[in-house]
């Protein structure tokens, strides 16, 4: 493997966000909240920090201190990078140089009893998020029963034009956590959120106006990544046995919640990482233990 470049960048501190551009340029964030020995009050939390960079020599183009702390992935559409703040979602715009758009910082955070939002989902001209994944860092193997807040988790649309907010709960149950995003149909028109926590996994239809409506609700110990394969409408997910200490991926249909396929990954840690889709009807599954081969046989 040669090593083509290195930048060491502004902030001591893990950077969790990374997207190319429309023009080809990376842009990544540092991250904002506890972290295992590093656990940190509200109050001292600073607000997250923004670079783009030149993908070949890995210069960095500009920079800019955003106006909250956010702990999520960031996401984007050709030249606009979306970042899920402590309270708001913010849109920064790349057109040479960062320029956070004040015109639009939607607020889903209402109570102080609500948790900071994970990574965004965008599409057709919105974005979807989870909320209370501050707690994240208290995974201990798995994330059931690590949580601490009084609110319950809740699934946010955010319209990208008009920056109306809409949001459905994933269940009535406090001391929920989540460390990923959630999965979207938009053609189908249905979401699905989790609460890792609990152990719940919820799907939602939903209208133009990104009203939501429960479809199905299960018990599941989900909380990595979801995958989703669009022509079969099949929800690629994962489940923890706690009797057993054993990771399962797991295939539900999206429209009814049923489980197509159950299977044992050989991992004694609950999942909270990206899959990946492999070249030959397989996926991949990665904890923090174990790599996973999945393949489907007729």
């Amino acid at each position: 493997m040669l090593l083509l470049a290195s930048k060491e960048l502004p902030r001591v501190k893990p950077y969790n966000g990374l997207v190319i551009l429309e023009d080809g340029t990376i842009a990544t964030k540092d991250f904002a909240g506890s972290r295992p020995g590093n656990v940190l009050e509200k109050s001292e939390q600073m607000p997250s920090h923004l670079v783009v960079l030149e993908p070949d020599s890995l210069e960095m183009l500009d920079e800019i201190e955003l106006s909250e702390p956010s702990i999520a992935r960031i996401s984007s559409v050709a030249n606009d990078i979306y970042v899920a703040g402590d309270r708001t979602l913010m849109r920064v715009r790349f057109r040479g140089k960062l320029e956070l758009d004040s015109e639009f910082l939607p607020l889903y955070k209402t109570t102080e009893s609500q948790g900071s939002a994970w990574d965004v989902v965008v599409g057709d001209s919105s974005a979807w998020f989870l909320d209370n994944g501050d707690d994240s860092y208290r995974y201990n193997g798995t994330l059931i029963g690590v949580g601490t807040l009084s609110s319950e988790v809740r699934l946010f649309r955010v319209d990208l034009v008009s920056g109306q907010v809409t949001s459905g709960r994933i269940s009535d149950l406090s001391k929920g956590v989540v460390a990923n995003p959630p999965l979207v149909d938009f053609e189908r028109r249905i979401a699905v959120g989790y609460d890792s926590g609990n152990g719940i996994v919820t799907a939602f239809d939903f209208d133009d106006l990104g009203n939501m409506t429960q479809r199905w609700s299960r018990s599941q110990n989900h909380g990595g990544h979801m995958v989703y394969l669009r022509d079969e409408g099949l929800v690629v997910s994962d489940d923890y046995d706690l009797e057993r200490n054993i990771a399962q991926m797991v295939i539900l249909e999206i429209e009814s919640g049923d489980e197509v396929v159950r299977v044992d990954t050989g991992s004694p840690v609950q999942s909270v990482l990206f899959p990946a889709v492999g070249f030959n009807h397989d996926l991949y599954l990665c904890t923090f233990s174990t790599i996973s081969r999945i393949a489907f046989c007729d």
